[in-house]
């Protein structure tokens, strides 16, 4: 004979309700159901839990708590309590509700069934606490039982046996019970309109391998990711036009509002165009934000192209439009990088009025073109307040200046010819603080010693490549004469000759007319377009 539902009630002790709840990070717990509510002491000790851990000022009072009572004495008390109570019996309950947390204690004589249910409903994920006589546990002699313990089993429950837990108890009784606690990990739906797509390897899934990539394998992989989410985006917004009549607030649809709604970012239309719009700009945009494929960039060039993107939006992101672009900025990339060049040279050879000891930066030669000419010595001094972001938490100037120091870089790695391997300044840099070190920091071409008077001292490595970089910037200043490594030494007139001698001298000039494809080298032959694999 079944016992009847006051019967098989007994109410929770309050040490015992300590330790079901022991453990829940109730600030992750929104939602919550109690069936077999009794009086409600469950649900008063979770209210309690969750607005203690809500912050202050946005405390809640009443908590999203629904209880399920099949006694009806009982659910008035629940009611009185201001307890919702959403239905009868537990074992008969459906609901399109997503539970966080189910916590019960209900009624031992049948309490197999009871969690076999709470599992059942938080199928899709969540949290259950449950209370059980632990004969229903130890000793699977039925089915329902053995149901159960193959479920606990698969989703990893831990049990915890408690004895006299109810013996000062409202009613109490010498049962052991069995403190069961299950976490299911939420599900990972599947999707009717992803799988409705013809997919292939995309950018998420390659990116663990983006450092072995090509630029031409990136683009690819990028396009493909870029078409598979345009497609989903477009079939959602077709999707939800077509069930929006079914979701309104109203009955009558000359006032309804969907209940749901869908928009698009910063735009009161739903509109197919103003989805694809904001979705190319968002892969445009991160194309130029992107080393795989702006790793050979000037610095100018990379402003000019992020300045610009916007106009993209109405450009389909596909590879042809890609190529496009690419073949554009590789036309662009000589002319931006003997600006960034002839920049970094005059920086190099410029005093600075307010730091006189940067007089020592240049050295003075008859320019052909006028007397008022130099070249980078071997040592420079600038001033660059690295000292301070070496040695101090804060540095206020930091960022400018690596970046000066990233532009000297970059611009001796150009003029190399292996503008691939450019170092990684801010890493060295950051290695440097860490070892507390300011003196002979060393780079591929060059060694800095820094100042905590606020100068960074330069020294250039390699001296064929600061004589190239002199050549570089001397021939675009028209300091040398215009048959510089076209007329041997021999054969200048004595204003040509003036020059030579006091620029270099005879020595140093043959061995420049000797290797002239490195020291004269012309800047697209210098550096591989940006259209080659990276």
């Amino acid at each position: 004979m079944t016992p009847s539902p006051i019967e098989s009630f007994y109410p929770t002790p309050s040490a015992l309700i300590a330790k079901m709840l022991d453990g829940i990070d109730f600030r992750l717990v929104a939602s919550v159901l109690e069936p077999s509510a009794g009086k409600g002491d469950l649900a008063d000790a979770v209210k309690q839990k969750i607005i203690s851990r809500q912050r202050w000022g946005q405390r809640d009072p009443s908590p999203d708590i629904d209880t399920i009572e099949i006694n009806p004495d009982l659910q008035h008390v629940l009611k009185g309590k201001e307890h919702r109570v959403i239905f009868d019996d537990f074992l008969k309950f459906s609901t399109f509700k997503h539970y966080d947390l189910i916590v019960m204690n209900p009624p031992f004589a049948d309490g197999d069934k009871h969690l076999l249910k709470a599992l059942e409903l938080q199928g899709r994920g969540g949290g259950i606490v449950c209370l059980l006589n632990a004969e229903t546990v130890r000793n699977p002699r039925t089915y329902a039982r053995q149901e159960l313990t193959k479920a606990l089993n698969r989703h990893g429950a831990t049990i915890t046996y408690l004895d006299g837990e109810f013996m000062q108890a409202e009613r109490p009784t010498d049962v052991e019970v069995a403190l069961i606690k299950v976490w299911i990990p939420p599900v990972k739906h599947d999707s009717v309109i992803l799988d409705s797509l013809d997919r292939g390897p995309t950018i998420h899934e390659v990116d663990a391998e983006c450092n072995a990539l090509n630029v031409n394998d990136y683009i690819t992989a990028v396009v493909r990711t870029f078409e598979e989410e345009t497609r989903a985006g477009l079939q959602l917004i077709r999707d939800y036009k077509t069930i929006k009549p079914l979701i309104m607030d109203s009955m009558c649809n000359e006032y309804a509002h969907p209940i749901l709604e869908l928009k698009i970012k910063d735009s009161s239309d739903l509109s197919e165009n103003q989805f694809l719009q904001q979705t190319r700009m968002k892969y445009w945009e991160n194309l130029f934000m992107n080393p795989q494929f702006t790793s050979k960039f000037t610095s100018n060039l990379l402003e000019q192209c992020r300045g610009d993107v916007k106009r993209l939006q109405d450009y389909d992101f596909n590879e042809y439009n890609i190529n496009v672009i690419r073949l554009e900025l590789t036309q662009k990339m000589i002319k931006a990088t003997d600006e960034t060049i002839i920049k970094l040279f005059d920086t190099l050879t410029h005093e600075y009025h307010w730091t006189p000891e940067t007089k020592k930066n240049r050295h003075y030669f008859n320019g052909w073109a006028t007397n008022k000419a130099w070249k980078i010595n071997k040592k420079v001094i600038l001033p660059i307040r690295l000292y301070q972001y070496l040695t101090q938490d804060y540095a206020p100037y930091s960022y400018r200046e690596v970046e000066e120091l990233i532009d000297i870089d970059k611009t001796l790695h150009y003029l190399s010819g292996n503008q691939n391997s450019a170092s990684d300044v801010t890493e060295i840099l950051e290695q440097a603080k860490k070892n507390q070190t300011t003196k002979n920091i060393q780079f591929e071409f060059f060694s800095i010693v820094c100042y905590k008077k606020g100068t960074t001292h330069i020294t250039f490595t390699d001296e064929d490549l600061l004589k190239r970089f002199n050549i570089y910037g001397c021939q675009h200043k028209n300091w040398l004469p215009p048959t510089y490594g076209q007329k041997a030494y021999e054969d200048m007139d004595a204003d040509e000759k003036a020059v030579i001698d006091d620029y270099e001298g005879e020595t140093s000039y043959t061995e420049t007319m000797d290797n002239a494809q490195y020291y004269l080298g012309a800047c697209n032959n210098v550096y591989p377009a940006i259209t080659d694999s990276a």
